[in-house]
């Protein structure tokens, strides 16, 4: 009986502890799932259980709040997570990247907003640029034409008569595809027409006058441009060598005319023009390769070409080889003129034929000039430099 009664209580015994290992484990289990759910509130909420649940038991104890119902959250967890998974993957930076964007797009902003400012700005002063443009060169056309075209403007003067005339130029739109000529002028877009008509003749365009006549008409429109502003210099290269002789008669005139204001380099092979030179400077090459400079004062030279001994001199030095040295011009006012004698005359005989030229141009100096107010003569062709010497 007694070894009866020993075997059930060792039954029942190892149900027992069979049922204490299983409650073991179970209890081991929740709080794994405890220490679980305290990590992932934690790291995901940022609420730390094990301290705040018994403030939340004493908040429950008072009935004030009521229980959550865990079957409706548990259905509404559902729902988020599914739109979450439908989300796909999210992006942990975009946060950032939204603030890094924003900061871009306000700077992006600014820089709109200074562009703007800065078109504006420049609009107003391209506009003021463009009125004070119009005011000023209105004015300078304005005195150009008068000096050009009146009745004792340039033109006349050299030419002893005509009508010349500087205008503007129709503006050319286009319309439809096709260029119309209107009847809208700018000061800033226009073109500028030159209409030359001397005594005797009524050309249509200025292509059909003469070389010598272009050249005047030129000439013209340059003093007019002078006498409305001054230059200090002025060079003329070849300007006289389609003009005739009673032609550079009246050039030279209209030239000294303006010596009082600018000073003239005129550089010619025509005997008149080196006449009415105040100095001269002759280029010659004796030997290939070196030029060679001789300077004569004409208010220095006698009646019949003879130089003074100390001009003689000076010119004798002035007559020493330079290695393609570049001359200037003399600070007095003065038409510096440019002379080819031989190339193999000795530097003796090279004084004695200047002499002989300077006695040839004196004489012809002493011939009566044509009146300038009188109609001039009709051009010829340019000569070449040798003819001109």
């Amino acid at each position: 009986m007694g070894t009866r009664a020993v075997g059930v209580a060792r039954q029942q015994l190892s149900l027992f502890e069979r049922d204490w290992n299983s409650l073991e484990i179970s209890r081991r289990e929740l709080e794994v799932k405890r220490e679980t759910l305290e990590e992932r509130t934690q790291e995901d909420l940022s609420i730390d259980l094990g301290r705040e649940y018994p403030e939340y038991r004493e908040l429950m104890s008072g009935g004030d709040v009521q229980r959550i119902d865990q079957a409706d959250a548990i259905s509404q967890i559902e729902v988020l997570r599914g739109e979450i998974r439908k989300l796909g993957n999210v992006n942990l930076d975009s946060i950032e990247e939204e603030t890094l964007l924003e900061g871009q797009n306000e700077n992006l902003v600014r820089q709109v907003a200074d562009l703007d400012n800065a078109s504006r700005r420049l609009g107003e002063l391209i506009e003021r640029l463009n009125q004070v443009s119009k005011d000023q060169f209105g004015a300078a056309f304005t005195a150009i034409q008068e000096n050009f075209s009146s009745q004792e403007g340039m033109f006349r003067r050299l030419f002893g008569g005509g009508r010349a005339e500087v205008r503007l130029m129709p503006l050319i739109k286009e319309i439809n595809g096709e260029k119309v000529v209107t009847d809208e002028y700018d000061l800033l877009e226009s073109g500028i027409e030159i209409v030359a008509k001397p005594p005797g003749k009524e050309p249509r365009t200025i292509d059909q006058l003469s070389g010598g006549e272009k050249t005047l008409t030129a000439v013209a429109l340059l003093m007019s441009i002078f006498r409305s502003k001054p230059s200090c210099f002025c060079v003329l290269d070849e300007v006289d060598a389609a003009l005739d002789e009673g032609n550079v008669a009246r050039y030279c005139a209209m030239i000294r005319q303006f010596t009082d204001r600018s000073r003239f380099i005129v550089i010619t092979h025509n005997k008149k023009t080196m006449q009415a030179a105040d100095q001269l400077y002759g280029v010659t090459m004796q030997e290939r390769g070196v030029s060679t400079r001789v300077k004569v004062r004409f208010d220095q030279v006698g009646a019949h070409g003879e130089l003074p001994a100390t001009q003689a001199d000076d010119t004798a030095v002035e007559a020493r080889p330079e290695r393609r040295k570049r001359t200037h011009a003399p600070r007095q006012r003065a038409i510096s003129a440019e002379i080819t004698p031989g190339k193999d005359t000795p530097e003796s005989e090279e004084r004695v034929s200047l002499k002989a030229a300077l006695a040839s141009m004196r004489e012809q100096a002493d011939t009566p000039a044509p009146d300038p107010t009188q109609a001039p003569q009709p051009t010829e062709a340019a000569a070449s430099p040798n003819d001109a010497d």
